[in-house]
């Protein structure tokens, strides 16, 4: 988890340094290049549309939303106005959100930090599916301890 917000640049290290084309993500303006999804998500109290288009700049289009909607598998919510409350959603769900929030952003370096801790056995076949698929067209880090993505084809790093 660490790593990744050095990587993002969103935490400093306290040693040593993360380039990323010879610049610091930490002291660059390099937050477009990174969509983040974690175990925590930050819920708006609104529709499940502005939660996940919070994160974009500009109008995203209603027909890139409905497919986001079918691949985070957000079951739940049958429409992309429904109001969503944070003390009324489980935590896979949140973090479902979380995870159509980086799509969303759709920038050209996906991170995962534990993207299915909170996921039911469904939901996760269904994101490890989906993320397989989108992994094809971005740069996509993964940090788990599921090791139900051992087998997936991803190349591993153990650290």
């Amino acid at each position: 988890t660490t790593l990744l917000k050095i990587i993002c640049g969103v935490l400093e290290p306290s040693s040593g340094k993360v380039l990323i084309n010879s610049e610091s993500p930490y002291k660059s303006n390099m937050g477009h290049l990174f969509s983040y999804s974690g175990v925590n998500t930050h819920i708006l109290t609104s529709t499940l549309k502005d939660n996940i288009s919070c994160s974009i700049e500009g109008e995203i289009h209603d027909e890139i939303l409905k497919n986001i909607h079918q691949k985070t598998n957000i079951l739940d919510f049958k429409e992309l106005s429904e109001q969503v409350h944070s003390n009324h959603l489980s935590q896979g769900q949140k973090q479902k959100i979380g995870f159509a929030r980086a799509l969303a952003r759709n920038a050209p370096i996906l991170i995962l930090d534990e993207p299915t801790a909170n996921l039911d056995k469904i939901s996760k076949e269904t994101f490890l599916k989906n993320i397989k698929e989108d992994s094809n067209k971005r740069i996509t880090i993964i940090a788990t301890h599921d090791p139900f993505f051992y087998n997936l084809g991803f190349q591993e790093l153990s650290l």
